[in-house]
């Protein structure tokens, strides 16, 4: 089938999909799943992940990455369902006519802890699990539609394939699956030739996370279950008022129960090692859906009919259920490729945040060394940055529109040179003038330059006042000088100029700035010391002039003025100077705020790299770890480490490869449209918003890493990428046939399945049992193995060796496995539930709970009161369950009772019922009153309680009529009490049959 959709509930379920998600990305660098042998074609595959926690469903939750990406699902496959007030619904049952007839009443609901209530979870608490569902049941069924609808689209095939995947000890996963089940199964969007497959985790021993029902929980979600497959439970329709749901069991394609225990003694992690087990069997399963005869498909529950009660067609016992145990056996390419990638990508890294090179290790975690100080206070650079003290004082302009304003007015390069261009041009101008005149016009002159428009077009002060209001644009132009230039050398990987020497600059500069401010301030101070000094002076060359004599002045006139306008034009530069040197003060604060923030700017995305450098550091930590001994692991990997950090070495150290590829990685983060538009380092950060370095570094290094591999390997035995599983097992056992048996047994052994048999219960007699005749467990072994040319003679030998392991083993041709993995999968087929050894404790447990208290323990753990009478997962030793209170109601009913046999004249207790005709039917059930009820069998059982039961229902409406008959009963019990004594085991007996009695009439207190 094409289409499939994977349906997780609770934690388990999360936990699943997760793992699949995951293998799906390993395998195939995507989220899709090629189908094999189509090229370009992929599976239709969609998720629906149900829980009442949100824990799993974060959209950066860091479990989510592999391969440097995140799987997680999108917010339209995940479907919480919290916020439900159970109390408000009780409160108001009649509102919510698909919940009021299982709920349960106020009373009982009372005895459930408020912290359980109001922490709006399954809480181990079924019922309130299937609560929480079923408030949520018409947006499972629009999300199940929009689904399926998807799926159609894609791949043009209205048929889908829908895994639900739980767990039946939580409150979440066991209260809704029942219902998840066959509201999928009803649902008009799944068609006649549709499937289902049911992943059921059962609770393991000794788990912490007991909190008091959760083994109970277990064993009442397999009688649900059971029951439901023999027709026996018909929970209440969540979709439809007052209607009774029954399972279409020609959808049903597997009932799988796994456990976290095989039968050679291999335990599994239920959160981690399960789920990853049940999604490699997904996967498989998956990848062969698409085959006429697919393997593992056949061996899956087909037609086994259910244990019956002997002699009747009454069924007890469902024989659907499965269980199945994987294990892989690969060389782990994939995993090699992500490991030399992630070191390569920790490397790129490390010459982003130091760029510090050494033959021995390739780039290193410390920066090189550089005297910072000395770089600020390079002329070169500060005119560059146009940090020079002229621009700092604007003497030289700063802004480009005043760069065009000062080459139009002609700003000339210094105050000297503005003050002597004035000061000569004056000198013309007054030249001959008187000597009482000549002086003071003259200095009017340099004052009106000075304020009035002169001095570049502005004068002095119009000029600095003007260029203060634009301080922070000149400040920013600044910082963008000095950033653009920290970009470009980062981008273009000089040493000295990697993140960490930025930050070292920036510090300098900011240090250097500091004291420059205090150096102008200092300047400041002297030049208004000076310009007091200038005053006195030129009144003296005043008051000499206008003391010359007349006679004198003509020759003296030239140098007196020459001398004056000399004096005057030094007064007007230290003015000048003053004012550009408070003006310089003024702006390197706002420098210094610009920076800061430019320094900020670069601490954070060196935080982002460092964070992006010790999640690498884990990826690479977490690759490669030498478990193939270990029987839980997901796969056992043939490979030799040491070739692999060999080659890593060998990459890492290579000082031309290494440079191209962090010439590479600069060029993807750097050289981007959005930052070349805006050369920015908050552009970078924009950037960096959303998916983690990390990841990206991972993805570009990844598409690297195999031209990098093959560039640098020479011959194949030192190769790690392009290596054939079959050829690496032929080179480790192709010669020594003993330690190749030995290995295909282990595989074999370590794919049993995930279900501990009960050899007791399974060699039962089937006619004793209620069993179709020769019925017995099912038990397939399916081994997928890639054939690839060339190695003919030694897959021969494999295949021998893997036969010869166990009887019946099928070896697929073509294989679906992938072309370095061995898979080898077991099912055990046609199972009661009664085979699990867990199945005993569980019920022990389960009785145990509701021993404790049986209303409280009935609500909590059972998803309807019903389902406490449903058939029991084992044969039962003595009577069945409330034999003796349907014999006292048979008695009162006058259906049982006791009469003379017509031929041997001897008393005997009898039966009458109607038989298929409808004609009196009259049957021996005991030879005395005191054989009863444990010589009823199971068969007369069931004609009495079918009988009672159609009385009840068509007879007894009026509860007089009820009453009338009950009080017959308590009259029966009396006798018991008055022959036996009232502390006889029988009249106790015999008092709780009288109270079950009373329910079965529906008398009203």
């Amino acid at each position: 089938m094409k289409n499939h959709l994977i349906i997780g509930l609770g934690g388990t379920g999360g936990r699943v999909i997760r793992a699949l998600r995951k293998r799906i990305m390993v395998e195939n660098r995507s989220n899709d799943v090629p189908i094999p042998g189509r090229s370009g074609e992929c599976l239709g595959l969609r998720y629906l992940y149900i829980d009442s926690s949100a824990e799993m469903m974060n959209p950066t939750d860091e479990s989510w990455r592999v391969l440097g990406q995140s799987v997680q699902l999108p917010q339209s496959a995940q479907m919480k369902i919290t916020g439900a007030n159970i109390r408000a619904v009780l409160a108001n049952p009649q509102t919510h006519p698909t919940i009021r007839p299982w709920i349960g009443s106020p009373n009982q609901w009372a005895k459930v802890p408020d912290t359980v209530i109001s922490a709006g979870a399954g809480g181990q608490r079924r019922r309130l699990g299937r609560f929480l569902f079923a408030m949520k049941a018409a947006e499972f069924s629009e999300k199940l539609s929009r689904s399926v609808d998807e799926l159609r689209r894609a791949t043009g095939n209205s048929d889908v394939h829908v895994h639900i995947v739980t767990g039946l000890a939580g409150g979440t996963g066991g209260g809704s699956f029942i219902d998840v089940l066959t509201q999928v199964a009803q649902h008009q969007s799944i068609t006649t030739s549709s499937h289902i497959s049911l992943f059921a985790v059962l609770p393991e021993r000794n788990t912490t996370w007991n909190a008091g029902n959760y083994y109970a929980n277990g064993y009442a979600s397999l009688l649900e279950l059971n029951g439901l497959l023999i027709g026996k439970y018909r929970p209440c329709d969540l979709s439809t008022p007052g209607q009774l749901v029954t399972l279409n069991h020609q959808l049903l394609k597997g009932i799988y129960l796994i456990s976290n225990e095989n039968s050679d003694g291999i335990s599994l992690t239920v959160d981690s090692d399960v789920p990853v087990m049940i999604a490699d069997f997904l996967y498989e399963r998956l990848l062969e859906s698409e085959q006429g005869q697919a393997p593992i498909a056949t061996n899956e529950n087909e037609n086994f009919g259910p244990e019956l009660v002997p002699g009747t067609t009454e069924p007890q016992r469902a024989r659907m259920f499965s269980s199945f145990g994987i294990k892989r056996v690969e060389y782990p390419e994939n995993e090699i490729e992500e490991y030399l990638a992630a070191n390569i990508a920790r490397m790129a890294s490390l010459q982003l945040s130091f760029n510090n090179w050494t033959d021995e290790f390739g780039f290193i975690d410390r920066r090189v060394q550089v005297n910072f100080r000395q770089r600020v206070e390079d002329k070169t650079l500060r005119e560059r940055w146009r940090l020079t003290d002229d621009h700092l004082k604007y003497v030289l302009p700063v802004l480009d529109e005043d760069s065009s304003r000062a080459r139009e007015h002609n700003w000339l390069p210094t105050l000297d040179a503005e003050w002597n261009e004035a000061r000569d041009y004056y000198q013309v101008e007054c030249k001959d003038l008187d000597r009482l005149e000549m002086l003071p016009r003259y200095h009017d002159l340099m004052e009106q330059q000075f304020g009035n428009g002169g001095f570049r077009r502005q004068g002095v002060q119009e000029f600095y006042r003007l260029r203060s209001a634009g301080r922070a644009a000149i400040a920013a132009r600044i910082a963008e000088l000095v950033e653009d230039e920290l970009l470009r050398k980062w981008r273009e990987g000089e040493i000295g100029w990697s993140l960490d020497d930025l930050l070292e600059t920036l510090k300098s500069l900011r240090e250097a700035l500091e004291e420059r401010r205090a150096g102008f301030e200092k300047a400041a101070s002297d030049l208004r010391e000076r310009i007091k000094s200038y005053d006195d002076e030129l009144a003296e060359q005043r008051f000499a002039a206008a003391d010359t004599s007349p006679i004198t002045w003509p020759f003296k006139r030239s140098g007196i003025l020459q001398a004056y306008a000399q004096v005057v034009s030094e007064y007007m530069v230290a003015r000048t100077d003053l004012e550009a040197t408070n003006f310089a003060t003024s702006l390197i604060p706002a420098i210094l705020e610009q920076i800061i923030e430019l320094q900020n700017h670069i601490e954070r995305v060196r935080t982002i790299v460092a964070e992006a450098l010790e999640r690498l550091r884990q990826t690479i930590d977490s690759r490669l770890r030498t478990e193939d001994a270990n029987a839980s692991a997901a796969a056992i990997r043939r490979f030799d480490p040491t070739t692999v950090v060999q080659l890593r070495d060998k990459i890492l150290r290579d000082r031309s490869e290494m440079g191209r590829i962090a010439s590479e990685i600069r060029r993807s983060l750097l050289d981007t449209p959005l930052l070349r538009n805006s050369p920015h380092f908050r552009t970078l950060l924009e950037e960096l918003q959303g998916v983690a370095l990390d990841q990206r570094l991972l993805e570009r290094c990844d598409a690297m890493t195999k031209s990098v591999h093959d560039n640098l390997v020479q011959g194949d035995a030192n190769r790690v990428l392009g290596v054939q599983l079959i050829q690496r097992l032929r080179t480790e056992f192709g010669g020594d046939p003993e330690k190749l048996d030995a290995f295909t047994r282990d595989i074999v052994a370590k794919a049993k399945p995930f279900a501990r048999i009960d050899e007791t219960e399974k060699v039962k007699d089937p006619q004793t049992v209620g069993a179709p005749p020769g019925a017995a467990m099912v038990t397939a072994i399916v081994v997928q193995r890639p054939k690839p040319p060339g190695y003919e003679a030694f897959l021969d030998s494999l295949d021998t060796s893997i036969n010869a392991t166990h009887l019946g083993i099928r070896i697929p041709d073509p294989s679906t496995s992938k072309p370095n993995a061995l898979t080898a999968i077991s099912v055990h087929s046609g199972m009661p539930i009664r085979f699990l050894e867990i199945a005993k404790f569980l019920k022990a447990e389960y009785q145990k709970r509701l021993d404790a208290t049986v209303d409280l323990g009935k609500l909590e753990v059972h998803t309807e009161d019903g389902a406490l009478e449903l058939p029991d997962l084992f044969l039962t030793a003595g009577p069945p369950v409330n034999a003796l209170s349907y014999l006292l109601l048979g008695q009162s009913l006058g259906i049982v009772f006791e009469e003379k046999h017509p031929q041997t004249g001897r008393n005997e207790i009898v039966l009458k019922s109607l038989d298929r005709d409808g004609f009196d039917q009259i049957d021996k059930i005991a030879d005395k009153w005191a054989d009863l009820p444990a010589a009823l069998e199971h068969r007369e059982f069931l004609t009495l309680k079918n009988t009672v039961d159609t009385l009840v229902a068509k007879t007894l409406v009026h509860q007089d009529k009820k009453r009338e008959i009950y009080a017959a009963v308590v009259a029966l019990v009396r006798e018991v009490g008055d022959a036996e004594g009232q502390r006889s085991d029988r009249y106790t007996a015999c008092r709780e049959g009288a109270s079950v009695a009373k329910k079965i009439l529906g008398v009203e207190d």
